[in-house]
């Protein structure tokens, strides 16, 4: 009984702050459940498909590059498939994460990356097959300040502009998956930012699902914080707002760090996932590697 009236407690005080953050001119969606997904690196992490979550496959496919190619390369599919065949199977999600090609800047470096995305998204299809893919933290570019700033700014304007220049991958993929990483202990704060950077991803998507990206840790840019676990009922507030805005989540992080099944972000994810969660239908697992195209 104490556990549930705890659970109760967070959930009305963390739905409190996000009204409060959100302001009178919410255009929240309220929404029975919410997809949830596993990405995260833990060391002996068990399955968490028996509390309804479902493993995301999340790569940096540039990795197939043989060794005499650049960072700035693509692969072509026969190496995908072969990169892809020493991988776990592939769920239903595939998010490609690419980090080192340029998303701002001079026109003609920004065509460039844009094309690169757009081929290795290409090749990346004709391997997997009929899955749901796109790319992590590009649709919209993460930017905390530019974001948080007043819609009418020449900042936030300017931020909007630079997401414009990618609405031709935004028609490509078939979901968005913006990163909404924690920065700093300002709870308000990353309300403010998720949603503005929820309702970007919005207009570039148009109708396509949009799938949140959040780590139970600060960001390592926080010198003070980085690395450091979110409290709980912070990362309850993070849950329901992502209720509110997104079609789905997707937790990372982990990286060779041990899981603790008492983690306070576990327990409160696990006790969301029973009340708010989506059990999302697992597909066909496994890339079809019979034939080569």
């Amino acid at each position: 009984m104490k556990r549930v009236i705890l659970a109760l407690l967070l959930t009305c005080s963390s739905l409190g702050i996000v009204r409060n953050a959100l302001g009178a001119d919410s255009q929240a969606t309220p929404r029975s459940c919410l997809k949830i997904y596993d990405a995260t690196l833990f060391q002996s992490r068990p399955s968490l498909e028996p509390a309804g979550i479902e493993r995301a496959s999340v790569f940096d496919i540039t990795r197939a590059l043989k060794p005499s190619q650049s960072k700035d390369d693509i692969p072509d599919e026969p190496s995908i498939r072969s990169w892809l065949s020493r991988r776990p199977a592939l769920s239903s999600l595939v998010v490609l994460d690419v980090e080192h090609w340029p998303l701002m800047g001079d026109a003609q470096i920004v065509e460039q990356s844009l094309e690169r995305f757009r081929s290795l998204l290409s090749r990346t299809r004709a391997v997997v097959g009929p899955r749901t893919i796109g790319y992590y933290a590009v649709l919209p570019i993460r930017d905390y300040w530019r974001a948080t700033d007043s819609p009418s700014s020449g900042r936030f304007k300017s931020w909007q502009a630079d997401n414009d220049k990618w609405q031709r991958l935004a028609d490509d993929v078939d979901a968005v998956f913006p990163s909404l990483y924690t920065f700093y202990d300002d709870e308000d704060g990353w309300v403010r930012y998720a949603k503005a950077n929820l309702k970007e991803a919005r207009r570039l998507a148009g109708n396509k699902p949009v799938y949140a990206f959040i780590w139970p840790q600060y960001h390592e840019s926080n010198k003070t914080l980085g690395g450091t676990f979110i409290p709980g009922p912070y990362w309850r507030l993070q849950l329901d707002t992502l209720a509110q805005y997104a079609d789905g989540v997707l937790i990372w992080g982990g990286y060779q760090i041990k899981w603790d099944e008492n983690a306070a972000w576990w327990q409160v994810t696990r006790e969301f996932a029973r009340s708010k969660n989506c059990r999302v239908p697992s597909a066909p697992l496994g890339v079809h590697l019979e034939t080569e195209k």
